[in-house]
């Protein structure tokens, strides 16, 4: 691809000072596959450069984690260290503070094939293990953001009948379209990018609206209704000291919240669903009073 060392470093630019919009004398920590190495190595300099006081790299192998659902105990994987949750909480609660990057190069069916159930419970531990820290990155009490990269097996999925440097190549100009990097000014496209979604939210707030019916060819049509006092939102967060950052890139979000008991109707999914290292495909799913009372899928 031409230029892709300067698409690149673009992209980490972005990614650091726009998404998570690392503060002056803030750590840093990057959550990275072994894949997403040439991308962090240059997150972690755009980060120094913006002032960062560390950066720490948390690396990921998809084959490792395989491995371990597959062969270690579920006990063992449930079991979450509290120097684990600790390792977080430190870097949050010191001077400075803390912010998070995860770089995305996921296999989208690393762990098909293995005990779903197994699957969902040890991530269901990890999750109720690390609900501390959760609380600092879902409440954005802390700057978070993810943004993706290829992983050769996502490109080969996306492309099967290409060699897998084209289907790589072929994902990364994607991305880099995507994610508005292409045109030169990632900060100029992204800003109207984020006006824009702002002026839709805020159109969707005087309409004042109590339910949303979707409806497609494919057979969806459910209505969800709104919680009460819900307000329209944009893609853009602020932390709770004010700090403005991406959650998650690229994105299209204008959002709010459903009224947990008014949800009926049938959604069928257009795409295949990843979930637990695996695709679920074909799946639809029904809801009477915010219940789901059916459900099924062609596959997985």
């Amino acid at each position: 691809m031409e230029n892709f060392d300067v698409l690149l470093k673009k992209y980490a630019d972005f990614i650091v000072r726009v998404g998570c919009n690392v503060q002056p004398q803030q750590t840093l920590i990057i959550n990275a596959s072994l894949e997403a190495a040439p991308l962090a190595r240059l997150c972690v300099r755009s980060a120094f450069e913006a002032g960062a006081r560390d950066v720490r790299v948390d690396w990921s192998d998809s084959a490792v984690s395989r491995a371990r659902m597959e062969l270690a105990s579920e006990e063992t994987l449930c079991e979450v260290k509290p120097y684990v949750l600790r390792s977080y909480l430190d870097y949050a609660e010191s001077e400075g503070g803390v912010c998070v990057l995860s770089l995305l190069a996921s296999d989208p069916e690393a762990l098909a094939g293995l005990d779903a159930g197994k699957v969902s419970r040890v991530s269901t531990a990890r999750r109720k293990a690390l609900a501390p820290w959760r609380s600092y990155t879902m409440n954005d009490r802390v700057q978070w953001s993810i943004a993706a990269m290829p992983s050769t097996a996502w490109a080969r999925k996306l492309f099967p009948g290409l060699s897998r440097d084209d289907a790589v190549e072929k994902l990364w100009q994607l991305i880099f379209d995507t994610c508005r990097v292409t045109g030169g000014d990632p900060v100029g496209a992204w800003k109207a990018h984020l006006d824009r979604l702002t002026g839709l939210r805020d159109k969707l707030n005087r309409l004042d609206l109590e339910s949303v019916r979707f409806e497609s060819g494919n057979g969806t049509d459910l209505t969800v209704g709104l919680a009460d006092g819900a307000v329209w939102e944009s893609a853009a967060s602020r932390s709770e000291k004010g700090v403005s950052f991406l959650p998650n890139i690229p994105t299209e979000e204008v959002f709010t919240a459903p009224h947990k008991d008014k949800v009926d109707g049938v959604v069928y999914g257009t795409k295949p669903y990843i979930h637990g290292g695996q695709a679920i495909k074909g799946f639809h799913v029904t809801f009477k009073g915010g219940r789901i009372v059916e459900y099924g899928a062609e596959e997985n």
